[in-house]
């Protein structure tokens, strides 16, 4: 099975012509090998959806006479290898979790205030002060949080889901390498 990818900087379109990666000598860094295959590929190889139906009929004999049972089963559901994993594209990052994390630390630190509140009352003012500088700081946090989030999800992951689709897997030794003056963020390749 040939890989078939498209050299750096050429046109893509008619005038583009792919090229295997044995005619380029691409090598595998580790094992010299030439039989490679690319990670989209090998990720969606290793992906199978089951979908199943069952039906069962059966008679029980017993004390109160004979009972008739009847039942149907639906399934589905998808098997992924452990190649695939391993293969899988990056992920984005999902903003729910760490909102849903921010707000149980809020409601921790109003859980604690109020306990302080209630143990020092002589020291409620002073404490409502301090607890609405907490507040603010906290919500400064949410929002450098969530700018975070967004930054990765809009500029890093479609440069980093751009290079997981022209990197190749080595069929011999298993390491996955990316060609073609590819630089991977956070890699010193």
């Amino acid at each position: 099975m040939a890989t078939h990818i498209v050299p750096q900087g050429s046109a893509v379109g008619s005038h583009a012509e792919s090229v295997n990666p044995t005619a380029l000598n691409w090598q595998c860094p580790d094992c010299h090998s030439t039989d490679t295959v690319k990670l989209p590929l090998v990720y969606t190889a290793g992906i199978s959806e089951i979908r199943g139906r069952s039906r069962i009929r059966g008679l029980a004999f017993g004390a109160s006479g004979i009972t008739l049972g009847l039942g149907r089963l639906k399934s589905s559901g998808t098997i992924q290898t452990q190649l695939s994993r391993i293969a899988s594209p990056p992920q984005k990052k999902r903003y729910r979790y760490y909102v849903v994390a921010w707000i149980l630390g809020f409601y921790f630190a109003l859980c604690i205030e109020l306990f302080l509140k209630s143990a020092a009352p002589g020291n409620a003012v002073h404490l409502h002060q301090q607890f609405a500088f907490f507040s603010w700081m906290y919500c400064g946090f949410l929002v450098c949080m969530l700018g975070a989030l967004w930054r990765y999800n809009h500029r890093v992951y479609p440069q980093r889901y751009h290079e997981w689709g022209r990197s190749l897997m080595c069929r011999r030794c298993g390491k996955i390498s990316y060609p073609l003056g590819v630089t991977v963020l956070g890699s010193q390749e």
